[in-house]
């Protein structure tokens, strides 16, 4: 039986992607872009920096954060679950401090985040221009005092089985408001 020869030298990026949970699926899935929807808990209120946003005070309860991968959701994913990243965007400030995250996803979607984001019910927008600096919309992230139904594909299913991601999207489609 032939040994495998040990690593000599391992990248702290590279040693930190092996401990991710998701790495493998980064590695092995082919570039899937869609929409995606984070679901974010806290269970105390908690007050951070965001960015240029500033000092902002987050209260306990549930948020929906809704976003875009055009390069591929697995990719966007991944980073969004990773820990100890290097803040860039809006949200990686709140998933900081977040006690909880589950990811949902609308693979190959040619809708816009602003449609998915505009199809939440019930939420009220903690954070003006949190995450939609780069288009029109109020925010991307949506407060909930209780968890609020998503009605996407749960992250974990579409990692097991990325190829049907064209039936999926059929399946998992908001409906859209009149």
């Amino acid at each position: 039986m032939m040994r495998q020869p040990a690593l000599k030298h391992t990248s702290r990026r590279a040693a930190s992607q092996l401990e991710q949970p998701f790495y493998h699926a980064q590695r092995t899935m082919a570039v899937i872009p869609g929409m995606y929807q984070l679901l974010i808990r806290l269970h105390r209120p908690a007050r951070i920096r965001v960015g240029a946003l500033g000092r902002v005070r987050f209260q306990a309860g549930w948020y929906v954060y809704t976003g875009s991968a055009r390069n591929g959701l697995e990719q966007r994913i991944s980073r969004h679950l990773r820990k100890g990243k290097q803040k860039y965007w809006h949200i990686d400030y709140l998933l900081a401090v977040a006690d909880g995250v589950e990811a949902f996803v609308l693979p190959g979607s040619d809708q816009s985040e602003c449609e998915l984001h505009r199809s939440l019910w019930g939420g009220t927008v903690p954070v003006p221009g949190f995450g939609s600096s780069d288009c029109g919309c109020r925010s991307h992230l949506v407060y909930f005092k209780h968890r609020p139904r998503i009605g996407l594909l749960p992250w974990e299913e579409f990692v097991r089985r990325p190829t049907r991601s064209v039936a999926w999207r059929a399946r998992c489609a908001p409906a859209r408001r009149a």
